[in-house]
């Protein structure tokens, strides 16, 4: 993230909530809230139209350059053109160009200069265009999948378009948001060109946005837009342009667990569209926070996952929960019972994964819990199956001074559970083990 002195004045900068003390957020500390933002201030002009700009609106309908530069030109010998008279849809000169997506004579107009914030940015303003226009024309702009024209805007403002504009009352809405969740008819590769261009130019890709999601968790949710999304279930567009944005996010150094209570780990597992690519891109990355330690650290009501591999599998989610295990050397398999929620969701190969695959790494309190799930969930030969080859390894990997009056205090309490449920196939496994290891 770039430091705060690069960024315009009506940002700040603050302390992520996650926890500070962990080490998994050395490297990302901070994200950055929006406060209320304003255009830059420019002189109060008239926005009466006059006879000598009439002739200037005519023109930018016609598409005649030569007419606007001889008029703009006629203006700095002293003509009365007003460049911020509304007059077409009530319509400035700059913001007719913007509508009718003409980027060389929004070129002229703005160097001539025009205000490309004519009027507050909030509000719809109607046209019968049937644009979304909210006094924003670089949202605009971007919205249309308008490239060209957005790049106009951003080089050839003087700096007063700003990249990160922001108003609170439509959401903590971003023009990088607004590319990536792409609300107009654009292909993706438009999506794609405009994501670039706004990071190009000095875009945050750590803002803090609508639903409590920087930029990187709007783009690994998949929340791209109606289009796109329609695109990308049809075939009709790769699922590679959303890994490629997810790819432009982090070489700006957009933060992989920002914020902490909703990172875009969370967003990426939760989504209701095939994620593995970006998944398989964010899980190499060392300081993701797989064990979900900021979002554990959060108040609130929410009911919160204990880890990334919990959360995969309550949602059902098996091939990410399966990702997980075998990228996440550091994934705790302990927290929240995954063995066991594996059991009582009959995913025998998850189970085996668990068991075979995570270097011992599941505690005596795991194989115990699972067991219980396993011994009532009677699911005939598998499941008792199961319960030996889950007794086999938890007295395997036993340490030897476990080997004594507790552990076989579990194993009589597993018996006597296996005879309350009726479970008499998995009693007699009890009773197999507990003869073998103390008798």
């Amino acid at each position: 993230m770039s430091n705060a002195s690069s960024k315009p004045p009506s940002y700040r900068e603050v302390e992520n909530d996650g926890p500070p003390p962990f080490s998994i957020f050395d490297e990302s500390r901070s994200y950055t809230i929006p406060t209320p933002w304003q255009p830059p201030e420019q002189p109060l002009t008239s926005t009466k139209l006059n006879d000598a700009t009439l002739p200037l609106f005519d023109a930018i309908q016609g598409i005649n350059l030569t007419a606007i530069t001889t008029i703009l030109n006629s203006r700095t010998a002293g003509a009365p053109i007003n460049l911020e008279a509304r007059g077409f849809e009530d319509l400035t000169p700059l913001e007719l160009a913007v509508h009718l997506n003409k980027p060389r004579t929004v070129q002229l107009l703005l160097h001539a200069g025009s205000n490309p914030y004519p009027r507050p940015v909030g509000p719809i303003y109607p046209t019968s265009t049937g644009l979304t226009y909210d006094g924003s024309l670089l949202r605009l702009a971007i919205r249309q999948g308008w490239t060209e024209l957005a790049e106009t805007l951003i080089t050839h403002s003087e700096g007063l378009v700003d990249v990160n504009e922001n108003d609170p009352r439509r959401a903590n809405s971003s023009p990088l948001a607004t590319a990536i969740t792409g609300a107009g008819v654009h292909p993706p590769r438009i999506t794609l060109a405009l994501v670039a261009l706004l990071l190009k130019h000095g875009a945050d890709p750590n803002l803090l946005l609508f639903g409590n999601m920087t930029a990187l968790g709007c783009a690994v949710s998949c929340a791209m837009g109606q289009s796109m999304r329609s695109a990308i279930a049809k075939g009709t567009a790769e699922d590679d342009t959303r890994g490629d944005i997810v790819r432009k996010l982090i070489a700006a150094d957009a933060h992989v667990n920002a914020p902490a209570t909703n990172p875009p780990l969370h967003s990426a597992i939760s989504s209701i569209f095939d994620t593995r690519a970006v998944l398989d891109m964010l899980l190499r990355k060392p300081m993701i926070d797989v064990n979900y330690t900021g979002i554990n650290a959060g108040n609130g009501p929410i009911e919160r996952p204990a880890t990334a591999l919990v959360h995969a599998m309550q949602i059902g989610r098996w091939d990410v929960a399966a990702m997980l295990l075998e990228r996440r050397g550091d994934l705790d398999v302990n927290e929240g019972n995954p063995l066991a929620i594996a059991i009582e969701k009959g995913q025998i190969v998850l189970v085996n994964h668990l068991m075979e695959n995570t270097g011992g790494r599941l505690s005596g309190t795991s194989y115990r819990v699972a067991l219980e799930a396993a011994i009532q969930r009677k699911k005939g030969v598998t499941g008792n199956v199961m319960v030996h080859a889950m007794l086999r390894e938890w007295i395997t990997r036993a340490t030897e001074g476990s080997r004594g009056g507790k552990l076989e205090q579990e194993l009589d309490r597993l018996k006597v559970l296996a005879r309350e449920v009726g479970n008499q196939v998995a009693c007699s496994y009890v009773r197999y083990w507990i003869w073998k290891c103390f008798k």
